[in-house]
């Protein structure tokens, strides 16, 4: 499912707003993208190691899920407290 330009800001507010409709649709965008993220990050890895895609993704989506709420909540002021390095 494709996402057209301004959507995930459009979701965003829906979510800030309550709409669990809005949290669903936001997270079939996002999910995949971290996907096809976490599987290029993993192929640069070395041989062997023990770390598997889906725990990579669900640690970023947990950080970004909490990123959002707090920004929300006006705990984060901009992208440079967000919590990925």
């Amino acid at each position: 499912m494709e996402s057209g330009p301004g959507e995930v800001t459009q979701l965003l507010e829906k979510v800030r707003a309550g709409d669990k409709q809005a949290e669903n649709r936001l997270f079939e965008i996002v999910m995949p993208q971290l996907r096809r993220l976490a599987q290029a990050i993993l192929n640069r890895e070395r041989p062997h190691h023990t770390l598997q895609g889906t725990e990579l993704v669900n640690e970023v989506y947990l950080r970004l899920a909490g990123a959002i709420t707090r920004m929300f909540h006006g705990e984060l002021k901009g992208t440079a407290e967000l919590p990925f390095h």
